[in-house]
């Protein structure tokens, strides 16, 4: 995946950005609600980032990019960051976001 998709997407959504570094951090798959919980954030909000649509861009969703995937354990989804993409939260926080403040 090119690093410039990811950065663009992360940049259009900190929501995007907030929950796939709390899966990097959990190392540990995540029902929507419960990432919403943790980050303040409407389940609506999470759903959108994690799947696209609710306002989101599909293309650009965290599962679409490749970076999370999607687990299904009976009729329930969870969401567990890939380990191999979590190196990307430390290039993209290092070179794109140095201005920012979240």
């Amino acid at each position: 995946m090119a690093l410039y998709r990811i950065a663009k997407a992360f940049r259009r959504s900190r929501v995007r950005f907030e929950i796939f570094k709390l899966l990097c951090q959990a190392r540990e798959p995540m029902y929507p609600m419960m990432i919403a919980r943790l980050l303040g954030t409407s389940y609506d909000n999470v759903l959108g980032a994690l799947r696209g649509g609710r306002g989101y861009r599909r293309e650009e969703s965290l599962v679409a990019l490749g970076l999370v995937k999607e687990i299904t354990w009976g009729r329930q989804k969870l969401y567990q960051a890939e380990e191999e993409q979590c190196k990307y939260i430390e290039e993209i926080e290092k070179n794109y976001y140095k201005n920012f403040s979240f």
